[in-house]
């Protein structure tokens, strides 16, 4: 499953680095402007993550990024709407940074 989040976010993001952070997954996302930080999580039938921009946060830990104040929250099926819905949000973020 984790791959085939990183293939659908590597089609719109230049650069996707990843790792297992016990249970959670953590992404390094960068769009060549911005650089963002993804921490997911799966539920038994819904896949869910935060997303925060790099600068805007000091925590490169899924758990400590779950109580930034900052960030937006993502849910979704399966990973092509997961990956819809964070561009979608990223519109709304890129407004409110």
């Amino acid at each position: 499953m984790w791959r085939a989040v990183r293939d659908e976010l590597a089609k719109y993001f230049s650069k996707v680095i990843y790792e297992e952070q016990g249970h959670y997954m953590f992404f390094l996302l960068s769009s060549g402007q911005h650089e963002y930080v993804l921490c997911m999580d799966k539920a038994s039938q819904f896949m869910y993550g935060k997303i925060v921009r790099l600068d805007n946060t000091e925590f490169l830990n899924c758990r400590e990024l779950e109580y930034e104040p900052r960030g937006l929250y993502v849910f979704a099926r399966n990973p092509s709407e997961l990956v819809g819905k964070i561009l979608s949000k990223l519109g709304s973020y890129k407004t409110l940074a």
